[in-house]
């Protein structure tokens, strides 16, 4: 994939995480970033779960961690498996900030 020009590829894995790769320096990355091991209730909506998280600690910060942004998305959409709904499975800032993920 990075070949067609991207500097960054995710694909996401359901319960195994996700793989990231990454140009650096004219050559690729590759990465696999463990999921935590969870009890799905409803795995609806995860990976927008994944993919909105992701893109907010991008936006906030593009030259930042990828692969930390990555681990914190993954985080956030094992909280959301564990309850039913889609939106409403999504936990909430003051949640994230308890659990020390933001």
């Amino acid at each position: 994939m990075l070949s067609l020009g991207p500097r960054l590829a995710i694909v996401t894995l359901g319960p195994k995480g996700a793989i990231v790769a990454v140009q650096a320096n004219g050559k690729p990355e590759i990465h696999h970033i463990e999921a935590p091991k969870v009890e799905a209730v409803d795995t609806t909506g995860a990976g927008d779960c994944f993919c909105g998280s992701f893109a907010h600690f991008f936006n906030a910060n593009p030259d930042g961690d990828v692969l930390e942004m990555v681990r914190k998305a993954i985080n956030i959409a094992a909280i959301s498996v564990q309850r039913k709904g889609t939106q409403s499975s999504y936990p909430s800032l003051d949640e994230l900030k308890a659990l020390k993920i933001v």
